[in-house]
């Protein structure tokens, strides 16, 4: 991925841009992979008066304060094809098959592990219900069009501010 990402973007400014974003909406790697790519290309292009950047806000800060919103309005907590990625899914796609809207009602899966705690595995409960390993992490049974537009639109809201910070910091800091 690193070397994807480090293409496109040198291909980027290779064909003029002035600036360039990297930013993810999936995975856990993104600190380690996407932020060492645009710290490494900063460095590079920034004496040149080219820049890139690492867009970090747009996912874990947003998820992070859209599942604490949910949370806070008594939503159950989730994570992979939960509530935040299965309405985001129908706000963007609904109309176009992206979720079976008919299984929604049953959309429950396995219960969230406790924070810092991985799935189940040998430490857990043995007591616990067998897992449904249907791929949900959590509740999506309440899943919305409107759910996913709010979350939709916090990414959108995150992303666009950082990078105005980045342009409106150009030259006066070194590498971002």
């Amino acid at each position: 991925l690193a070397t994807i990402l480090e293409r496109v973007s040198e291909q980027a400014i290779a064909t003029g841009f002035k600036n360039v974003v990297i930013m993810g909406d999936h995975g856990g790697g993104q600190p380690a992979t996407y932020a060492e790519v645009a710290k490494k290309l900063e460095a590079k292009y920034a004496p040149e008066g080219k820049h890139v950047y690492f867009c970090d806000e747009v996912y874990a800060k947003a998820q992070g304060d859209f599942d604490k919103w949910l949370q806070e309005h008594g939503y159950p907590s989730s994570s992979h094809a939960g509530i935040p990625d299965t309405s985001t899914m129908l706000y963007l796609g609904g109309d176009k098959g992206w979720v079976r809207k008919d299984l929604i009602a049953t959309a429950e899966g396995d219960p969230m592990p406790p924070p810092g705690a991985r799935g189940r595995g040998r430490n857990s409960d043995p007591n616990a219900p067998p897992r449904k390993n249907n791929g949900i992490t959590g509740d999506a049974r309440r899943s919305t069009a409107a759910l996913g537009k709010q979350a939709f639109d916090i990414k959108i809201d995150y992303a666009v501010k950082q990078i105005q910070g980045f342009l409106a910091n150009q030259g006066k800091t070194t590498a971002q």
